[in-house]
């Protein structure tokens, strides 16, 4: 009995945790990496370890107290299960030179975690908690990547903020998540003390997240904004110590650093250059053809084409996980063009079943679990724009919060399905109620009425038995 409460408590808090380190876990590896000044391999690796470690618990003291899956995790599962089989197929039989490394980082940092919340489904999870770890992760890191960015100069690097082991990308993602669970957190609040403290760490993390100056989190915070405002408007608000940041940090920056101005690394620059690539405008820089004058587009768009002439030489099951000719970080940085590249037809498919039943589950847990159901916005938003299936930082973080959702999602038709039993029951009783009331005043009206004197009962009974008489006589 014993050891069984201690497993379900154990089973409370690892999936959450699990969750957590999925979400904010590797730019918590990189800051250390700046702190220590130790090789990031020696980070990382820990890291990665410590994830896999939590979620071979988990999965043990799933099986020790008992498992139920869903029918609608099928789908996702199958979606896992088929790249894994792309990356075993490209390690044994086509010998893709990236294979063996992505195979490690895909088990250890996508699978193992998948499969530890998949079994813990049932385990409800607690929104304050998951909120506190994200803060408790991700705020330490926001913190200290300001203080490096005001104290070394050389953290910014061609208008990006980019250390050693964490790059603009992952910096901006992980200070945008901190952003949007402080604006949550500062909702829920109980104390001033507390509105204040989050709304100082929200104007850090946003200005981290300026400093960082990548374009996919931009487009990703945005959706996420845009969903939270638009499912709870009563956020607004809290939203305003980060939104009145951004004109006073571009007014005081704009002159002063090239991380603003119209160059070419400036933030109005690369947004710009993000026009001019929808447009298609080709710019020389050093004899090198480029997409707007920036080299990394031009690789992501030739990783785009790779991928899709990955999915044309083979479009029911796929071609590769990544073209072999190129380097493994050149996926196509889009996860609807690398399932078709990776798993053709079968695997878009199980996407798109994946992604709806997802958006289902997102919209029906708003109410109970907001905070979840936006940041999965957030990180299937990012998923779009960059990050890669076999690293699951971004979008196994993505599937791991579909997940929660669902399970969510069921907690609260279950939920709402026992109160509207107690509501027919309630109402059953309340007009029970009034029939016994209804009946009770009845008898009280008689029991109350002015009662006729004997006399005049048998005289009135006399008189009707002569009328009846007279009747039969006729």
């Amino acid at each position: 009995m014993t050891s069984n409460s201690s497993a379900d408590r154990a089973l409370n808090i690892l999936p959450v945790l699990i969750l957590t380190l999925v979400i904010v876990g590797y730019p918590v590896a990189g800051i250390l990496v700046e702190v220590t000044g130790l090789q990031h391999r020696l980070i990382t690796y820990p890291y990665r370890g410590v994830v896999a470690l939590l979620s071979v618990v988990a999965i043990v003291l799933s099986f020790y107290r008992g498992i139920g899956l869903l029918r609608a995790t099928l789908a996702v599962t199958a979606f896992v299960a088929l790249y894994g089989g792309r990356l075993i197929f490209d390690l044994l039989v086509a010998g893709n030179p990236a294979a063996p490394e992505a195979t490690v980082v895909f088990f250890t940092t996508l699978v193992l975690p998948f499969a530890s919340i998949l079994l813990t489904l049932d385990t409800p999870i607690i929104e304050k908690r998951f909120q506190s770890l994200v803060l408790a992760f991700g705020g330490p890191v926001v913190v200290l990547a300001l203080f490096f960015i005001f104290t070394r100069p050389e953290v910014i690097e061609r208008g990006r903020a980019t250390f050693c082991a964490l790059n603009s990308i992952s910096l901006a993602q992980v200070s945008a998540a901190v952003f949007l669970t402080a604006v949550v957190a500062m909702s829920r609040a109980e104390h001033r003390r507390s509105v204040a403290l989050l709304a100082l760490l929200s104007i850090v993390a946003t200005l981290v997240f300026l400093y960082a100056n990548s374009r996919g989190p931009i487009l990703a915070l945005l959706a996420a904004t845009v969903f939270l405002v638009a499912t709870d408007f009563r956020k607004v608000p809290f939203l305003l110590p980060g939104l009145v940041t951004v004109p006073i940090w571009l007014a005081v920056n704009f002159k002063g650093t090239s991380v603003v101005r119209d160059g070419s690394d400036g933030v109005a620059g690369r947004l710009g250059q993000l026009a001019d690539a929808v447009k298609g405008v080709e710019i020389q820089v050093d004899g090198v053809p480029t997409i707007a004058g920036d080299a990394s587009l031009a690789l992501r768009w030739d990783a785009l084409q790779s991928g899709v002439d990955g999915f044309l030489r083979n479009p029911l099951l796929g071609s590769y996980f990544v073209d072999p000719g190129k380097a493994i970080g050149l996926y196509p940085h889009n996860l609807i063009v690398e399932t078709a590249m990776a798993l053709g037809v079968v695997g878009l498919v199980l996407l798109a079943i994946s992604m709806y039943q997802a958006a289902i589950a997102t919209f029906r847990v708003v109410s109970t679990h907001h905070l979840l159901a936006v940041l999965f916005v957030q990180t299937a938003a990012m998923s779009m724009v960059s990050g890669a299936i076999l690293g699951g930082r971004r979008l196994g973080s993505a599937r791991r919060c579909r997940l929660v959702c669902r399970t969510a999602s069921r907690d609260s038709r279950r939920n709402v399905s026992i109160s509207r039993t107690y509501l027919r029951l309630t109402v059953a009783l309340v007009n029970r109620l009034k029939v016994c009331i209804q009946a009770c005043g009845i008898a009280e009206n008689r029991a109350q009425a002015p009662q006729m004197p004997s006399h005049l009962v048998l005289k009135r009974t006399a008189q009707r038995g002569r009328h009846l008489h007279s009747l039969r006589d006729r």
